[in-house]
């Protein structure tokens, strides 16, 4: 499994998301669904864009992609996590549920950190970085299971689904 798998996970679940509609059983709910995550889901898929663009270089310059993830992606990822973490939510379901994508986002950021570490020890890393892939993809199936029930409790229903 590699980035760009991880890449079409949250690009699925950022579309499904923008393309709720409900009705305003629990406007918390809503307004999360329909305004909150969609709106970080597009800043994060720019930073996850530009990372994309830099990884391509990771084994022709090393050097280039060690400056690029250590002095712009990793900073612009922190801040990103740092305003997930400033979110307002009452709702004990949709606060957990956030949390767990909190966790997907946190996950990412030491997987830049041990992308750093691999660049060093490419060899050595490479089962380290797909099991962190791998676990990222479950935490974000987990989150996007909790979003769903919370729709199909609150009558928030996908697109096509």
């Amino acid at each position: 499994m590699n980035f760009k798998n991880l890449l079409v996970v949250v690009s699925i679940v950022s579309i499904a998301i923008v393309s709720c509609k409900s009705t305003p059983e629990n406007p918390e709910v809503e307004n999360y669904v329909n305004k909150t995550m969609p709106a970080f889901m597009k800043e994060e898929l720019v930073i996850m864009k530009e990372f994309s663009d830099v990884d391509q270089y990771r084994v022709t310059d090393i050097n280039k992609t060690d400056t690029a993830i250590r002095n712009n992606i990793i900073p612009k990822y922190t801040k990103f996590i740092d305003r997930l973490d400033t979110i307002t939510i009452n709702d004990s379901e949709l606060k957990k549920i956030h949390q767990q994508y909190i966790n997907v986002s946190k996950s990412q950021l030491e997987y830049f950190s041990l992308l750093l570490n691999s660049l060093k020890d490419p060899i050595n890393t490479r089962d380290t970085l797909n099991k962190k892939l791998s676990g990222q993809n479950n935490l974000m199936m987990d989150w996007n299971i909790g979003i769903r029930s919370l729709c199909k409790k609150y009558d928030i229903s996908y697109l096509g689904n």
